[in-house]
């Protein structure tokens, strides 16, 4: 196969991988983008989590969740317990480069300091997103 290639006129080489430029930029020192920031200095001196859902106009599964799980009840019960904070990847790539975000929907939830505690890419049921989320916020029970 390779002297097909070869033969072809081309050369086998190394290819850097992209996605080393998706993971998270944030080392701390960085700081956070937009409009992560400003509801971070909401919950400031707060015990209140963020809950982001980073996402995307084109992306029919953010669409599902928005038509399904995020509407439950039980989820939006839940989300009162926490500043919730949608972020359209493509509005804001330099928070969607900040936090890594590869894939549409991710969820992620940021404790009162900024610190990630929770991470979801893809559909989630409503059942299993309370069930990790009721943990995560001291009064979200």
């Amino acid at each position: 196969m390779k002297v097909a290639i070869v033969t072809l006129g081309y050369e086998p080489r190394i290819v850097q991988s992209t996605l080393n430029k998706m993971r998270p930029s944030h080392d701390g020192t960085e700081p956070i983008p937009e409009p992560v920031a400003m509801a971070l200095e909401r919950v400031e001196n707060t015990d209140t989590s963020i809950f982001i859902d980073f996402y995307a106009k084109w992306c029919g599964a953010c669409k599902v969740m928005d038509k399904t799980t995020l509407v439950d009840p039980k989820v939006v019960k839940t989300l009162v317990q926490f500043h919730t904070l949608k972020v359209d990847a493509d509005e804001f790539p330099l928070a969607t480069q900040h936090f890594g975000i590869f894939a549409m929907p991710t969820y992620i939830v940021l404790n009162p300091s900024g610190e990630e505690v929770f991470r979801h890419v893809g559909p989630i049921t409503a059942g299993s997103l309370v069930e990790r989320l009721l943990p995560l916020n001291g009064d979200a029970g």
